[in-house]
């Protein structure tokens, strides 16, 4: 009969006593951080799934963040626009008024005031600002008003002058889609010299100097910029708002299944754990025979 020394069986058991108290350590441990996974070096394919999930996750919150400010941003420009195109017809109204054959000198007058205070109220609403502090119509130039304006002797203004660049600022809504959330002020207002500016500061002079304003065609054409501009905005109020759909099918998803090969499954963990604390028991139990017991016992 093979004779075992003392020293292995000693060393035997205190190596069942250490894994069984790091199991055990290790079990509470997964139990009380509610993780399969507590390290890298634990299941580094696991990991790495776990941190390649996390990111998407990340990246969709973000998106999510984005599309906010997005949906906030589109509202806030149309209801730029929609005062605009407000005071367009009403332009429109007094400019058919002033045209129209009857008006004296006093009445064409009283037309050019409002109309200048129109292009007063037209100016203001082109260098609107977003709630983050940008001006809407600047496009990249979103640090600078959209619009300088110069002013008479009798503080009129005589030109407005875009200050602005051709660009869209563009947010990402979802991991894969961008939408643009502005429109720059040459898209909605026209372009000089030809723009709403010029056509509201030529009709308010040519009544001031009793001449019947001519340019109705060329502010119509304004108004259809508008009403794009609004439309615009709607089709991209819709993509942001079906991105925003998406994202949160993708999240959920993205959720349970890193919650799948991530999160522990308690009853089961406990029950494990259970069990370990009942093997640290006899695996003590056991030691503290060894270590007790001289070689001749197990001759």
């Amino acid at each position: 009969m093979e004779r075992l020394s003392s020293s292995y069986i000693f060393n035997s058991a205190m190596s069942g006593l250490t894994k069984g108290r790091f199991d055990l350590v290790q079990s509470y441990e997964q139990i009380s951080s509610g993780r399969k996974v507590l390290k890298a070096s634990d299941d580094p394919v696991v990991s790495a799934r776990i941190l390649d999930m996390q990111r998407n996750l990340a990246n969709i919150e973000q998106s999510e963040r984005h599309a906010v400010t997005a949906l906030n941003d589109l509202s806030n420009e149309e209801a730029v626009l929609t005062q605009v195109q407000s005071l367009i017809l009403r332009s429109r109204s007094l400019m058919l008024q002033g045209a129209n054959g009857t008006q004296g000198t006093e009445n064409k007058t009283m037309i050019a005031s409002e109309l200048n205070q129109i292009l007063e109220q037209v100016v203001d609403l082109a260098n609107s600002l977003n709630s983050d502090g940008a001006y809407v119509f600047s496009g990249y130039k979103a640090d600078e008003a959209a619009y300088s304006f110069t002013r008479d002797a009798n503080d009129n203004i005589v030109s407005v002058v875009y200050e602005g660049d051709s660009n869209s600022i563009e947010k990402t809504v979802s991991p894969t889609l961008k939408v643009k959330t502005s429109h720059p002020g040459t898209e909605v207002f026209g372009n000089a010299p030809d723009d709403l500016f010029a056509q509201l500061i030529q009709a308010r002079d040519d009544l001031n100097s009793d001449i019947e304003p001519s340019n109705i065609p060329e502010l119509d054409d304004i108004y259809t910029l508008v009403t794009g501009g609004i439309t615009d905005i709607g089709n991209r109020t819709n993509q942001v708002e079906s991105a925003q759909d998406v994202n949160e099918s993708v999240y959920l998803n993205q959720t349970a299944a890193l919650g799948r090969i991530r999160d522990l499954d308690l009853p089961s963990a406990i029950a494990e754990f259970t069990q370990l604390e009942v093997n640290m028991q006899a695996i003590n139990n056991t030691f503290a025979k060894v270590a007790t017991t001289s070689l001749f016992d197990y001759l």
